[in-house]
């Protein structure tokens, strides 16, 4: 059985001004092994060790790397010998200290066909290039988060491979991921999009009820659109064939909304026809034409007669071939968006579409009859505050986007790379762990005559459903939801303390929070006791990063002058009074302030806004550090 002698100390490594805990390990039974036989002994034992530790200690105790030695020294006393121990770790750079550690940046590239197609597919994902692309390298070093590991999980099944998204935040390596990967052709997906029973209509989902309960007058007018250029002009009967493929796969781009005397929604779609979809060309000279039918485009989408979702080309535009995509709110949301470049990427390359995934309708049916049956303490772990409106002296019927205005600012892009994967790993966060944190930290220290708020996210909604095998990674609808985070801290706690417990929090709420909403939404107590949390003071909404755009081999990019639409109707009620937008665009983060102009502590509002973000880029470096330096 082998032995094991470990010292820790803290050396000054060759080339840097700060000092570092590492830990000098020797093994027995290991005198006969070369140097890098004895590097990879030491990484299968510290393997995830520092994932493990960060949960139970400190930042500041957990090693920046393992050094390998054949022996500890030892004086003539036969103590250990620790001056000798930090000369030698004196004589290694940073970078040859932490090659004993997994999650250095050495590639190792993979060995079975299993790791080859998840690092084609990680790299197709995440836009980076396959070679860049260690099987030791954690998916959220990379910039990976739940939005891509999804989009990850359908690109494996269209290759017949089967992987869970679970397993791909979980295990984070090619290299454990690939184990529990099962290859071969995939089993039929059944209640697929298209498979819909005709003629029947179903309830809303939770965020679409919620939206229409807030808006019952003014609701046609709130969409969301993307102005897309082409990369090389492609003939209109073809980019319109790409259009009808993808309207045949995707039921909700068909949908139709309808309205009973008793004032309650439902929703169904229509079959396949040239008509139920908006497509049109147009030939445009000058940007203000552009704009002008882009705008007009927005104005004509209808949920009751349709159409919902529409595709304008723009021809002879100084920006060359240009697609306008337009689609109402509740048929569509910022995921879904990805499924539909994709598919028209695809069709645009002459490529079928893959197997369709479980319908919107299937999925609504089974979240509304698992709903009625929760209760608000299985679905929430704490008791939010209430929100103080009154504070602010707005109310909620007086949140409408006409009365809202922005504060906008950027980090840097070194700061987003950080954020995005190396800044996780000291206390293995998710990047929204960061933001949660730092919002809730910066609002406090703003705002010192109150409570901090609970802060609202906003997720992707495609959590799986217990008890049901439901696919829903390439389905388009709107499935987002919200849920309270609301941190508890001790006086004086510090950043590093708020950074924790906003991971703490996140993982107590069950299911990322689906389970609350639809709690809230269809059963009979969580309608009792949660319709107060509908009147919301602060929501963090985080787009993440739109690779797929960004990828010089795609047919579809975003233009360099972007386009200034009036989506929404200024008569759309705001979900949140203070609305704080998180979007990855070229590499930078993008931090957007959306808050009501009739709110009172207007200046401080301000402050806090420049607070977050100024805090929010240093935190990015000091997160690093701890991981560099332990």
């Amino acid at each position: 059985m082998m032995e094991l002698q470990l010292v820790a100390e803290v050396v000054k490594p060759y080339g840097s001004d700060r000092p570092a805990l590492v830990v000098f390990m020797a093994p027995s039974k290991t005198t006969d092994l070369s140097t890098a036989e004895l590097m990879i002994v030491v990484q299968q034992l510290t393997s995830n060790l520092k994932k493990e530790l960060a949960e139970v200690v400190p930042a500041s105790m957990i090693p920046a790397g393992y050094i390998s030695l054949e022996t500890i020294p030892v004086t003539p006393t036969g103590k250990t010998d620790r001056r000798q121990l930090r000369q030698h770790g004196a004589s290694l750079s940073l970078k040859q200290i932490g090659a004993n550690d997994r999650t250095c940046d050495v590639v190792v590239d993979p060995t079975s066909p299993a790791e080859r197609l998840l690092r084609d597919v990680w790299a197709k994902v995440l836009n980076i290039p396959p070679t860049t692309i260690s099987i030791e390298t954690p998916f959220t070093r990379l910039g990976g988060d739940s939005i891509t590991a999804m989009q990850v999980m359908s690109r494996c099944r269209a290759h017949d491979m089967s992987v869970k998204m679970a397993d791909i935040l979980r295990l984070q390596t090619i290299r454990c991921i690939a184990l529990q990967c099962q290859l071969g052709p995939m089993p039929k997906v059944v209640n697929v999009e298209g498979d819909q029973d005709k003629d029947v209509s179903w309830a809303l989902s939770p965020i679409q009820k919620m939206f229409l309960d807030a808006n019952p007058s003014e609701y046609n007018h709130c969409n969301q659109s993307f102005i897309l250029k082409m990369r090389s002009p492609e003939p209109l009967d073809l980019i319109q064939k790409a259009l009808f493929a993808v309207v045949r796969r995707h039921q909700m781009l068909r949908a139709r909304f309808r309205r009973h005397i008793d004032g309650q929604w439902e929703q169904y779609v229509l079959p396949f026809d040239p008509t139920v979809v908006g497509f049109e060309q147009h030939v445009a000279h000058t940007k203000e034409e552009v704009e002008l039918l882009a705008q007009r485009r927005q104005l004509s989408l209808d949920i009751q007669n349709g159409p919902v979702f529409a595709i304008d080309v723009f021809e002879n535009y100084g920006e060359g071939q240009t697609l306008l995509l337009s689609a109402h709110h509740l048929v569509m949301d910022l995921f879904s968006w990805r499924v539909i470049w994709h598919d028209l990427q695809e069709c645009l390359n002459g490529n079928d579409l893959p197997q369709s995934t479980t319908s919107f309708q299937k999925w609504c049916d089974v979240q509304q009859r698992e709903g009625e049956h929760l209760v608000p303490e299985a679905v929430l772990p704490f008791k939010p505050h209430r929100s103080q409106f009154d504070y602010w002296g707005v109310a909620p019927d007086e949140n409408l986007i006409g009365m809202s205005e922005t504060l906008v600012d950027v980090l840097d892009s070194e700061a987003t790379s950080l954020l995005l994967g190396k800044s996780n790993e000291v206390f293995s966060t998710e990047t929204t762990d960061i933001l949660v944190a730092l919002l809730d930290q910066s609002f406090r220290q703003t705002f010192t005559d109150r409570e901090a708020p609970a802060i609202f996210f906003e997720g992707h909604g495609r959590e799986q459903i217990p008890c049901h095998e439901l696919d829903v990674s390439e389905t388009v609808g709107w499935f987002t939801t919200l849920h309270p985070r609301q941190m508890s801290l001790p006086p004086n706690s510090g950043v590093m303390d708020a950074v924790k417990a906003a991971k703490a929090v996140r993982q107590r709420v069950p299911g990322k929070g689906r389970p609350y909403f639809a709690c809230q939404r269809y059963s009979p107590a969580g309608q009792a006791q949660l319709s107060h949390m509908g009147a919301i003071e602060v929501m963090l909404i985080y787009t993440g990063q739109f690779q797929q755009l960004e990828d010089s081999k795609s047919k579809l990019i975003l233009p360099t002058k972007p386009m200034d639409l009036e989506q929404t109707s200024p008569a759309i009620r705001r979900f949140g009074l203070i609305e704080v937008t998180v979007d990855v665009k070229q590499g930078q983060m993008v931090v957007t302030f959306a808050i009501n102009k009739q709110m009172r502590h207007r200046a401080l509002l301000q402050r806090w806004a420049q607070a977050f973000t100024k805090d929010l880029n240093q935190l990015a470096y000091s997160l690093a550090d701890l991981r560099r330096y332990g």
